[in-house]
């Protein structure tokens, strides 16, 4: 198939709409794109044959047909083929409600997956770009194309769902939970969390609590309670502020009410169990 490349005139009715498509291409053969301040709209790209990896966010992603990347807009990246052709069908986009409809959806700055309904996948993206492309009234094309891209981004949640069952659910909070264990001495926030995934803190609380039952930061002090109990029977001369401090508890009040809801007991009733 022959490249298709497509760019709508962007006028201030159109940017006043809650979604609307800022570029899009077909069967585009990709040469590399690095972007160091990120880049202005927001993006999707799925692989349609050959392969590439995407740099972004610190990790390396290997991209294969069947597969698709999504960046939010002002995040550094790097893609490029790894042979000699990567074709790519793309949907650049923008709007007044992206961010918002984004984060309810629970997708962070960055994602990537393997597309479920690779069929359906190619039709969509092929029905916005012939909308675009046609001599329809311009209100009826923006107007239209604005509910296909709409549709477009639930169909790609959709994906994303598709690909969760409960053992990928654990798999996926690995990284979340291994970030708890090794800085749990640290001011972590939700934020630095949800972070750790790509995902916004709103969806990682979804995910913690269909995991563990738990909020993440519960989560986190239960880890630092349980290092907190470790302290006390192992270092006998330290006092019980410092153990808090030294397991990530500022404030050794919060340290001791929490340690009471989580075991019963204070910090120093549970050390005089064992020393």
């Amino acid at each position: 198939m022959e490249k298709q490349v497509l760019f709508p005139m962007l006028t201030k009715d159109v940017e006043s709409l809650p979604c609307f498509v800022t570029g899009i291409g077909m069967y585009y053969e990709e040469n590399g794109v690095e972007r160091e301040k990120g880049y202005s709209d927001y993006q999707w790209t799925y692989c349609l044959e050959g392969e590439g990896i995407l740099k972004i966010n610190g990790e390396v992603y290997t991209i294969k047909p069947g597969m698709a990347f999504f960046f939010r807009k002002d995040i550094p990246h790097v893609y490029e083929p790894t042979i000699k052709t990567w074709k790519t069908a793309w949907i650049t986009f923008n709007g007044m409600q992206i961010e918002s409809i984004l984060d309810y959806m629970g997708i962070g700055n960055a994602l990537v997956l393997n597309i479920e309904w690779m069929t359906e996948m190619r039709q969509r993206i092929k029905e916005i770009f012939y909308t675009l492309n046609v001599p329809l009234d311009r209100y009826e094309r923006n107007i239209i194309g604005s509910g296909q891209l709409y549709n477009f981004l639930i169909f790609m949640d959709q994906n994303r769902r598709a690909c969760q069952n409960e053992n990928q659910i654990y798999e996926r909070l690995r990284p979340v939970i291994r970030y708890m264990d090794t800085y749990y001495a640290q001011d972590i926030t939700l934020e630095d969390l949800a972070n750790q995934i790509g995902v916004t803190k709103y969806y990682l609380c979804r995910l913690f609590k269909e995991a563990y039952e738990h909020k993440p930061i519960d989560y986190l002090n239960k880890i630092r309670i349980k290092k907190a109990k470790e302290y006390l029977v192992m270092q006998e001369q330290v006092k019980i502020k410092e153990i808090g401090e030294a397991v990530g508890f500022k404030d050794s009040s919060y340290f001791c009410s929490k340690f009471k809801e989580y075991e019963g007991c204070s910090p120093l009733e549970f050390k005089r169990k064992y020393i």
